[in-house]
């Protein structure tokens, strides 16, 4: 007998046949893609490039980025170069300053910032230029402006010093203060228009460029200058030094042995020896307190702008009298100033 397989297994074969022809047309188009990674994922590092070695850059953008922050550093940097070593005070550098802050010099770790500096220098030139006609490009000239340069680095440091006692004396400056003193200032110089018409022309400022750079400065100034003035409590120290030796006086002890050890003035090496002196000659406050005495008698504390005098009158001759005193110094401002100056730890970043 002959058998026969039946149909159905071809159509089994026939199936298989098909499905394994469209599994091989699935898979063909995979030959085409992009390499892949251990995870079946396109390799992104195949696309990437890299800048001097160092940055991997994905596309253009990323590059123009990179490009751009590069430029700008490099120009920071050039002009750095130009103010710090080559001492560049141009008027690029005057405009770059002013929005770009780079600093002049430090004042017991307060910054003062280049752009401020050659404001206040260029003020100062340009009334030199304008009313004294001074020509900078001559030999005096150069002489001139390396005292401007000095001077105004100087008063730029007080600046600092002063707005830091005034903090510490509780010294405020509001703006009513401020706009107050401007408008009297304004008034007294013949109002607005003449008033910023000679700062044009003198000074190469506006009004509102004076106000805020350099009016309250000179305003914080001089009310410091008033604090030290009128306020007692500035000098309590002084003043209970004056006492403690005044008492040592009335005890009993020698004048003049006194002076030497306590006396802050030049005459404390010869016992406070003022010699004779007529009216005329000294501070009024010393000359009242000195001819109200007899010989042998001693004063009491007698302030003057000096400090706490304590005086004593040895003999008297005509119209004159000889007399002996101790001094104990207070603060003045400008005293106090000059201290703060010679002691604060300043660092120069531009060459004066």
């Amino acid at each position: 007998m002959k058998f026969f397989a039946p149909k159905k297994s071809d159509k089994s074969n026939n199936s298989d046949s098909k499905k394994v022809e469209k599994k091989t047309t699935k898979e063909e188009p995979q030959e085409s893609k992009a390499p892949t990674t251990d995870v079946g994922t396109p390799d992104k590092k195949a696309k990437e490039r890299k800048l001097f070695g160092l940055f991997r850059i994905k596309n253009n953008k990323q590059l123009i980025i990179i490009g751009v922050i590069a430029t700008i550093i490099l120009w920071l940097g050039i002009t750095g170069i130009g103010i710090y070593a080559l001492n560049w005070e141009n008027s690029y550098v005057y405009n770059v300053t002013r929005f770009i802050p780079y600093p002049a010099a430090t004042t017991n770790g307060a910054i003062i910032w280049e752009h401020d500096y050659l404001s206040n220098v260029n003020i100062i030139k340009k009334y030199q230029s304008e009313f004294k006609k001074v020509d900078f490009k001559s030999a005096e000239g150069k002489k001139i402006l390396t005292q401007i340069k000095k001077d105004t680095m100087t008063r730029l440091i007080e600046d600092v010093l002063i707005k830091k006692e005034a903090s510490d004396l509780k010294v405020n400056l509001s703006d009513k203060e401020v706009n107050d003193s401007y408008s009297q200032l304004i008034k007294s110089n013949g109002g607005d228009k003449s008033f910023a018409e000679v700062l044009n022309k003198y000074y190469g400022l506006t009004t509102v460029e004076f106000k805020n750079e350099i009016y309250k400065a000179r305003l914080l100034r001089q009310k410091v200058t008033e604090k030290f003035a009128s306020d007692p409590s500035i000098n309590q120290d002084a003043k209970k030094k004056a006492e403690e030796v005044l008492a040592k006086v009335k005890a009993g002890e020698d004048f003049q042995a006194l002076a030497k050890q306590y006396s802050q003035d030049t005459t404390a090496a010869s016992g406070g020896d003022l010699g004779f002196f007529g009216k005329g000659k000294m501070v009024p406050e010393f000359e009242t307190a000195a001819f109200a005495l007899k010989p042998g008698e001693v004063s009491g504390l007698v302030k003057t702008v000096y400090g706490y005098h304590i005086i004593k009158v040895t003999e008297v001759k005509g119209d004159q009298i000889h007399a002996y005193h101790i001094l104990i110094k207070t603060k003045d401002f400008q005293t106090w100033l000059d201290d703060a100056v010679s002691k604060a730890k300043v660092h120069y970043l531009i060459k004066i």
